[in-house]
C-alpha cells in the first residue's frame, strides 16, 4: 500500500541492483496508482454533474453505477437494485440479455414514463478489451419539456388538434407550456 517508502541501497552487488529495481517499481506503481485515482475522480465528477442520467449494470444485472440525475429521474431510492427490478415497470420488452447480445456499437432506445416525466433511455452493452460483454450502460434524458413543446406545436397545427389529447400528454400541461411560451394577452 505505501509506495512512498524507499529501501536504502547498501551495496553495489546483485542485492543492491534488486533494491534499486524494487525502488523503481515502487515509484512507477505509485505514479500509476495516482494517475488511476485522478482519472477515477475526474469521471466521478463528470457523472455527478451531468444532467443526463447514467446507470450501469454488470453482466449479471447488479448495479455498478448510478449518478444523481438517474436517481432523480427514475426515483431510485435503494443502493442495490437489479436491472430487471429497475426497468421492467418501464420497458417490458427490454432485457439485460437482449441488450448484451446486440451487435457492435448498437444500442436500443425507449421512451418511458415515470409519473409526469417523459424519459428517453438509451441502452447499450459495454465490453472488455477482450471483446467480452461486461454489462450494460443506460443513458437517460428527460425529454418532458421537448415532448410538451412538440405536442404544443402539433396541437395547434390544423388537422393535428387531437394528437395530444389521445396521446400520453396531459392537455393542461400543453396549455401551461403555451402560457410560458406565449403569455396571455400577447
Amino acid at each position: 500500500g505505501d509506495f512512498g517508502n524507499k529501501i536504502e541501497v547498501k551495496s553495489q552487488d546483485e542485492i543492491g541492483d534488486l533494491t534499486r529495481t524494487f525502488n523503481s517499481m515502487s515509484a512507477d506503481l505509485s505514479f500509476n496508482m495516482d494517475e488511476i485515482a485522478r482519472e477515477k475522480n475526474k469521471i466521478e465528477t463528470i457523472f455527478l454533474y451531468m444532467t443526463d442520467g447514467v446507470v450501469a449494470f454488470d453482466r449479471h444485472g447488479a448495479l455498478i453505477h448510478v449518478n444523481t440525475a438517474a436517481k432523480e429521474m427514475l426515483s431510485i431510492t435503494q443502493d442495490k437494485i437489479s436491472f430487471e427490478e429497475l426497468f421492467k415497470p418501464y420497458a417490458e420488452d427490454i432485457s439485460l440479455k437482449g441488450i448484451m447480445y446486440l451487435s457492435d456499437n448498437k444500442g436500443v432506445a425507449r421512451e418511458i414514463k415515470n409519473g409526469e416525466k417523459t424519459l428517453k433511455a438509451h441502452f447499450a452493452p459495454f465490453m472488455s478489451e477482450g471483446r467480452r460483454v461486461d454489462g450494460v450502460v443506460i443513458v437517460i434524458q428527460d425529454i418532458t419539456e421537448q415532448t410538451l413543446y412538440d405536442c404544443y406545436h402539433a396541437f395547434y397545427t390544423p388537422g393535428n388538434m387531437m394528437l395530444c389529447v389521445v396521446g400520453d400528454v396531459d392537455p393542461q400541461m400543453v396549455f401551461d407550456l403555451a402560457e410560458e411560451i406565449v403569455p396571455a394577452g400577447s
